[in-house]
């Protein structure tokens, strides 16, 4: 039985009742937990936060046979197009360079 926290508030109903006897008197405590009651008629509307559903898993499809994918084409034509930009940008480059020294030497 829980006894503190708000599920205590939520689902706990106590009561307390005094008996007198004779002898003294007799008190009497109880305590009962509801449970829960989707419509909220008979409990609370809420489950126990230690409740736990579990979900069957999906049926995944059987495999027929084994596959790879090859990654290595992709990555050499991406390799390709950048040493073909580096080409380019060093030609862009160069002809700047020579220009400048032909303008010093006049």
């Amino acid at each position: 039985m829980i006894h503190s926290g708000q599920p205590a508030k939520d689902f706990i109903d106590s009561a307390t009742r005094h008996v007198l006897l004779r002898q003294g008197v007799l008190g009497i405590k109880v305590k009962i937990m509801r449970g829960s009651d989707p419509e909220g008629k008979s409990g609370p509307q809420k489950s126990l936060p230690d409740s736990v559903t579990i979900i069957e898993p999906k049926e995944e499809p059987t495999i027929v046979q084994p596959t790879s994918q090859d990654y290595g084409a992709k990555a050499q034509q991406a390799q390709q197009a950048a040493d073909a930009q580096r080409a380019a940008e060093q030609q862009q480059q160069e002809p700047s360079e020579q220009g400048g020294q032909q303008e010093y030497q006049q």
